[in-house]
């Protein structure tokens, strides 16, 4: 937001902050006539203006080494003559145009990239699309809102609406997006946006949103809402929360802790009313006392939360903290800090990991000193702060492939102990936040070290990265060492607080499920010890330097990592299930996966439905991803509860069909259903793995396929067209698939361009050449759908088939023109599976049933087509 002639301009980052914050703006406006205090930008912010700018600045020199023409707008001038400027070199038209300024009172903007396209404007015979960068990993919807702003000043600029929008990450990927998508509700928040500038008079009140940590005006909103004692000060509380005390007139710190016990407020639960009061008391008790307070919360032995999470002290326990930086490529875990005891004395031992190949040394360290340790100390626990320390190395786990076996028996034996779930759950405190450094007030002296934070950590080591000096590595040490004595401390305090008559936790499970845990751990195991000699199979002998390898060395590397691609994929699913079974109720509710909180309804009798009872339950307001259709699980047992058959947000009602069997509690919390069983896709693969290592010459049309080959057609020489020039189409590309010579061919386009159309008439062409077809996707709709777009373009020929969709392992439905039938796979003509696709570029069948006996395979995905030829 600036000055100009008179004149406000306003900048996009002014656009995405309205949305964030109307307050924000509010003070943006105010700031133009009278400056008022900012706050100062710490390390953290200034290391990220950094590595943003880095990376704008890396992608330039990418598009420069690509020998694009690079126009580079200078930044002297008002916005007036850069915008005059970049006009000239818009009509020259070259490549890239960086730093373009585009003016359109009262709105301008300073665009990273535009992108030259072949496309007509009032340029000339070309026009330019907007590119902006983001040091982000994933695409955001105010990243979305920027893009649109740019691509609106340029319409302008050129006359012409540009057709694309794109995203330049930090992880490298580029995103792309339809700016017609996007242009109408981006017009719309334009408009309001210069409406609410227009009225700067306007009073609004600052209300805390995720901006706040990066506001210039954090510090002001702060002292307001001291002032005001604002709800927003009890720690725990959010915003919807506020909302409905604010709605029942309960608007201060002081008067809802002064709320009466009988107290009732509105959609708000009793037991979350009770809790927030307390908060609010016992904050409002410091103020007045000036020492920190404490109070312990009541346990309910149902559901074994709070203290009854600590195991009993062993002389084998270790206390953990992990340092990353986010900058590295896919983040780095460059620290691992490990305090234990040795004949009592305490010691520290850091495990340092400055690259990729170091991490995973690092990590095989540390497991193999976590196991070792177990073995000698049964009764040990690693324990850590937040959830954040397992989570990673269940990453590095399968980032690297590695210490599976360890890591899968820590987390069965429950092992990991995260003590702010039993802080959450087991006390009150009146500080603002339940930090660890919000706690150490209560059981160790202010720390002395120069990092204090975990971003101060990031700053500090990014300083190490380019200076090389060791005092930043030091100061990191000591920070880390910190942070595990803390975590040793607390748990100490803990115990001392914890009441005499708990049991103690165990993590041991009932014999049948441990017998479970070891069966699992053993096939864990097993699979280890088979990629270990795939590894050797397929990448023993490999050259080191990767850029000598061929085609063929490329494959079996791929083809390695595809080993237990599924099976990795599906951990995160399992580790979700695990941590959801002791979530509380609140936390459900949060989860966007889940429903939480549900209400059997006792005055509805369940609905007979076949074999099956619809019960309803009604739910607290939430968000959830759950649908009519889904299948779901209850959070408490894992155990598969049933499917949604009507789900109303409004009267917040949901009807779950059950199996007559099944227990129906009074009170629940669903979640997703456990991940589909992928050991079919699995065996698919490995049996493909087998057929490299022997090489038994099958698969031929798949490995042209993952080589990345070009298509080869008998009788037609390299390198000429696929499609030869005259004749009919339909009838050229016939020709083409039935020349295919153990390969492929690709038929690409965005949707509405008539592949499926395409697609059913070269399948009937080549049933009616007396040739086999297996179809296959990763959608049962997009299969149907072809396979009905198959049986219209028969009908019209004259064309008579069999065909058979496998939609379950033992029932399949066979089409035979349009009428489902039973029958066997060897009478079919035309065969259709759902599979995976393998890393964006093959398939596989997951039966070997439809493998056998199929003359072409034709796949269909999102925006690409592809027909192989298997039986030559």
């Amino acid at each position: 937001m600036q000055k100009h002639a008179g004149t406000t301009l306003f900048s996009a980052s002014d656009l995405v902050g309205f949305l964030e914050c109307e307050h924000l703006t509010t003070l943006q406006l105010r700031d133009l006539i009278t400056p008022l205090a900012r706050a100062t930008d710490d390390d953290s912010a200034l290391l990220i203006q950094a590595k943003g700018l880095e990376h704008e600045a890396r992608y330039l020199a990418l598009l420069k080494d690509q020998g694009l023409r690079v126009a580079e707008i200078g930044d002297a001038g008002n916005p007036e003559e850069r915008a005059r400027e970049t006009a000239r070199v818009l009509r020259e038209g070259p490549d890239v145009v960086f730093q373009a300024a585009l003016l359109a009172p009262p709105l301008f903007g300073l665009a990273d990239f535009l992108l030259r396209v072949e496309r007509p404007s009032l340029l000339g015979d070309h026009s330019y699309e907007v590119l902006d960068t983001k040091l982000s990993r994933s695409a955001k919807s105010k990243f979305a809102v920027q893009l649109a702003f740019y691509s609106d000043l340029l319409a302008r600029a050129q006359g012409v609406e540009p057709h694309a929008m794109h995203l330049a990450l930090g992880d490298g990927r580029r995103h792309s997006f339809r700016v017609a998508n996007y242009s109408r509700y981006f017009r719309r928040v334009r408009d309001r946006f210069l409406e609410f500038a227009a009225h700067a008079g306007v009073d609004t009140y600052p209300e805390e949103c995720a901006h706040c940590a990066f506001c210039h005006w954090r510090e002001l909103c702060a002292a307001r809402w001291k002032s005001d004692d604002h709800l927003n000060q009890v720690a725990g509380i959010n915003r919807v929360q506020i909302t409905r005390l604010l709605d029942a007139g309960t608007s201060t710190v002081a008067a809802l802790g002064g709320l009466s016990p009988d107290a009732r407020i509105a959609k708000m639960q009793p037991a979350t009313l009770t809790k927030l009061r307390a908060q609010a008391a016992l904050q409002l008790e410091r103020r007045r006392t000036g020492s920190p307070a404490m109070e312990v919360l009541a346990l309910d032995p149902e559901q074994r939360r709070g203290f009854y999470r600590l195991p009993q002290p062993d002389a084998g326990d270790v206390f953990f903290d992990m340092e990353g930086d986010p900058f590295e490529e896919d983040g780095l875990e460059y620290l691992f800090g490990i305090r234990f005891s040795d004949d009592g004395e305490p010691r520290f031992m850091p495990l340092w990991a400055h690259d990729r190949a170091a991490e995973r040394v690092a990590f095989e360290e540390l497991m193999d000193f976590l196991t070792k340790r177990l073995q000698r100390h049964a009764g040990m626990h690693v324990y850590h702060y937040a959830p954040y320390e397992p989570s990673a190395l269940k990453r590095l786990m399968t980032l690297h492939g590695t210490r599976e076996s360890q890591m899968d028996d820590l987390l069965r034996r429950e092992r990991f102990i995260d003590l702010y779930r039993v802080v959450r759950e087991a006390i009150r405190t009146s500080e603002p936040g339940l930090s660890i450094k919000d706690i150490e007030i209560f059981y160790m002296p202010p720390r002395q070290g120069e990092v204090k934070t975990a971003g101060a950590s990031i700053v500090h080591y990014e300083r190490w990265r380019t200076s090389r000096d060791a005092t930043e590595l030091d100061k990191i040490l000591a920070y880390n060492e910190d942070d595990c004595r803390s975590t040793h401390l607390l748990r100490d305090w803990l115990l001392e607080h914890r009441p005499d008559d708990l049991p103690w936790f165990t993590g041991e499970k009932e014999s049948a499920e441990r017998e479970r845990a070891r069966a699992a751990s053993q096939r864990i195991a097993d699979i280890e010890q088979g990629l270990a000699g795939y590894r050797e199979s397929l990448l023993g002998g490999l050259p080191q330097d990767r850029t000598a390898w061929s085609a063929d060395e490329h494959l079996r590397e791929l083809i390695f990592d595809l080993l237990d691609f599924h099976r990795r994929a599906d951990k995160p699913a399992w580790w979700a299930q695990y941590a959801r079974r002791d979530m509380t109720d609140d936390e459900l509710i949060e989860d966007i996966e889940c429903l939480g909180g549900l209400q059997r309804v006792t005055d509805k009798a369940p609905v007979a439905v076949k074999q099956s009872l619809v019960y309803t339950f009604t739910f607290p307001e939430q968000e959830t991803k759950l649908r009519v259709g889904s299948e779901c699980s209850r959070t408490d047992t894992m155990t598969a509860f049933g499917s949604i058959v009507a789900l109303d947000e409004q009267s917040r009602t949901i009807d779950i069909k059950v199996g007559r069997s099944r227990d129906v509690p009074q009170t629940l919390s669903i979640a997703p259903g456990p991940p589909i069983d992928s050991s079919a896709l699995r065996n698919a693969v490995w049996r493909f793995a087998d057929s490299l290592v022997h090489d038994d010459g099958r698969f031929k049309a798949l490995r042209a396929l993952l080589r990345k080959d070009a298509p080869t057609l008998r009788g037609r020489e390299a390198g000429l067209p696929v499609l030869p020039a005259g004749g009919d189409f339909d009838s050229r590309v016939l020709d083409a698939v039935l020349a295919l010579d153990d390969s492929y061919l690709f038929v690409q386009g965005p949707p509405g361009t008539g592949k499926t159309t395409a697609g059913a008439k070269l399948i009937v062409g080549l049933m009616a050449q007396g040739r086999r077809v297996g179809v296959t996707s990763n959608s049962h709709k997009v299969i149907i759908n072809l396979l009905e777009a198959v049986q219209k373009c028969a009908e019209r020929r004259g064309v008579a088939f069999s065909g058979v969709k496998k939609s379950t392992k033992d029932d399949p439905e066979t089409l035979v023109n349009g009428r489902f039938v039973r029958d066997v796979f060897a009478n079919a003509d035309v065969l259709a599976a759902d599979a995976q696709l393998i890393a964006g570029t093959a398939w596989l069948f997951a039966d070997p049933q439809f493998e056998a006996g199929i003359d072409y395979l034709f796949i269909d995905e999102a925006g690409q087509v592809s027909l192989a030829n298997l039986v030559a």
